[in-house]
């Protein structure tokens, strides 16, 4: 059978080569070229050391960013309050960043982070060495319906697990 396309890729170890009816070769922005070629015991190894490899290291990032947290939220500020009695100022020492909300705005961090990865991903897949990037739909659709999903059902399912509106209490 003749193919009217061919393209050999040359490497140390030998060569790669696709045949096929059109230009669009197999191309993959995580594997090399030739990686199907190796046993699948090879492979399989190669690809759970690289998982294993990533998930240490979002675990170093993850220490680093929560020691920065600790250290952000150990701020204090003095603050000078007036008795009401006596007329005596008492000086407290108050966080300048409440550990709540610090935290919180990690979560939310964590929680988008899937979503901005594919919206990356989605922007330069197809990227090629010399081409204009193209935006595909899926990114900024699934930035929107994560959206829609954290206003929509999170807000309702709030709303429902609270009895009766609670008042905030000033706590300190």
């Amino acid at each position: 059978m003749e193919y009217s396309y061919h393209l050999k890729q040359e490497q140390d170890s030998g060569y790669v080569e696709q045949f096929g009816e059109n230009a669009d070769f197999c191309s993959s922005p995580l594997f090399l070229p030739g990686f199907a070629l190796l046993a699948p015991v090879v492979s399989s190894v190669l690809l759970v050391g690289l998982l294993v490899f990533l998930f240490v290291g979002v675990n170093v990032l993850v220490e680093k960013l929560l020691d920065a947290v600790a250290e952000i939220t150990g701020v204090t500020a003095e603050v000078f309050i007036k008795e009401k009695g006596e007329g005596k100022v008492l000086r407290l020492e108050e966080p300048v960043w409440r550990e709540g909300i610090a935290y919180v705005t990690l979560l939310a961090v964590a929680a988008a982070a899937p979503e901005i990865f594919l919206c990356f991903y989605s922007t330069f897949k197809d990227r090629h060495p010399g081409s204009q990037l193209k935006s595909s739909a899926i990114g900024p659709l699934t930035l929107i319906g994560s959206a829609a999903f954290n206003l929509l059902i999170v807000g309702a399912i709030s709303m429902v697990a609270t009895a009766k509106p609670q008042k905030v209490k000033n706590y300190y």
